[in-house]
Parts: structure tokens; C-alpha cells; sequence
């Protein structure tokens, strides 16, 4: 399953190539979660502007493993006893490394964010390769690129839209202060 913004889209294709190439199975990727969900933040898929190597998920092949997925609250208690198979859809729940994701047998649904760089480290380098950009960058990026590189430059990224927006999302990650960027600005 591919989801979230771009960082995270990189890291779950990371991990689908390496599970490819490790294993000489077709990876079919889920995109199907983009546009659907007017609760959250909207993100579109982003991976089609690298010279990716992507195979497109069936959307009945997803919708038969999806069935197998944990499901919350009382009914979903209820379902998860009777349909979750953790062997045909395999969740990642945490920021910490999980080989076993290694020991899946096809069929599987895999979803989740896969943040380390261990889940692909062995193809690190076709990674990099296939993480390159389709299209030349255009007159004002080449122009602030050649003032990156000739200068001394930093980059300081605030994410505020869905921290502030979204309130699951607010009371899990918080909001860092203004004097926290003040201070990190007259540090750099």
C-alpha cells in the first residue's frame, strides 16, 4: 500500500522494490487510497515523477487481501476475530525495523510506513537509481540550485497544514513552538 505524502511514498516503494528484487516476486502497488478519504489531508501519489519501476495493484486482488486487515471498535473486534490473517494482510505498526515483513508468502497486502533504511539497504543503490527525476528540472529550480551550490545554504522545512488542521493527527504529533524555529534558525 502506498500512502501518506512523499517521504513516506519513497520508503514503502523501497521497500516493495527490495521485497522484488530480493525475491524475484511481482510487487503490485496500491494507490488506491488517494483522493478517497475526505477526512484527512489530501496527498497524491507522487512517485510517478521518478523513473520508477511501478506495477499497479488489481483493485479486486486488493479488495479480497484488504478483507484480512485488523479492524477497531466492537464490530471490528467482531471481524477481526472471524477474518484477520495476519499472513495475508501484514501490518506494520511501528517506526522500528521488522524483518519478518522478509518472511511473507504471496499472496500478501502489506501496508504501513517501513522507515528504515535496513528494508532496503541491499539495493540501496538501484534505489537511488531509480529515485531520479523523469523530467529536467526547469529555469527556476536550475537557478536556485546554482545558488544552493555556491553559497552557503540551509533549508528549514515547518509542517503546520495537517499537524493544525487535523486533529488526530495535532494531539499525536503536537505543534513545535515559534521560539523552537526562531532558535534552530539563529543556531544555523
Amino acid at each position: 500500500r502506498i500512502q501518506g505524502g512523499l517521504g513516506n511514498q519513497l520508503f514503502q516503494y523501497a521497500l516493495g522494490r527490495s521485497l522484488q528484487l530480493t525475491y524475484k516476486q511481482t510487487v503490485t502497488f496500491d494507490i488506491s487510497g488517494y483522493g478517497t478519504d475526505t477526512s484527512q489531508i489530501q496527498r497524491s501519489y507522487m512517485l510517478n515523477h521518478f523513473n520508477t519501476v511501478v506495477q499497479f495493484a488489481d483493485p479486486g486482488q486488493v479488495k479480497y487481501l484488504q478483507k484480512f486487515q485488523r479492524k477497531l471498535g466492537p464490530i471490528g473486534f467482531l471481524k477481526t476475530f472471524l477474518t484477520a490473517n495476519s499472513k495475508r494482510h501484514f501490518q506494520d505498526y511501528g517506526l522500528e525495523y521488522n524483518p519478518r515483513v522478509f518472511q511473507q508468502e504471496p499472496p500478501v497486502y502489506i501496508s504501513g510506513y517501513w522507515q528504515s533504511e535496513k528494508y532496503f539497504a541491499s539495493i540501496a543503490d538501484q534505489i537511488r537509481l531509480e529515485l531520479t527525476l523523469k523530467e529536467a528540472p526547469n529555469k527556476k529550480n536550475i537557478s536556485a540550485l546554482s545558488t544552493i551550490q555556491t553559497t552557503p545554504s540551509i533549508s528549514l522545512h515547518i509542517r503546520r497544514r495537517d499537524y493544525v488542521i487535523n486533529k488526530t493527527a495535532n494531539s499525536f504529533y503536537g505543534n513545535i513552538s515559534l521560539a523552537y524555529y526562531q532558535e534552530t534558525v539563529k543556531r544555523l
